[in-house]
């Protein structure tokens, strides 16, 4: 199954993605506001998940 994941210094994952269609993929974009708004998440063990099509 695709995914993709943003994971911190600390190991911490901060974005992940996944989909069973392997043609349906994490729009760049996403990643690029995640890694803007990274040093301004909380440490504790916060994660951003995307969806398609309403499915976590």
């Amino acid at each position: 199954m695709p995914a993709t994941f943003l994971i911190d210094g600390k190991g911490v994952i901060r974005l992940a993605h996944v989909d069973v269609n392997y043609t349906r993929r994490l729009d760049p974009d996403d990643v690029i506001t995640v890694l803007t708004k990274l040093p301004a998440l909380p440490s504790n063990d916060s994660i951003v998940r995307t969806q398609q099509n309403g499915n976590p």
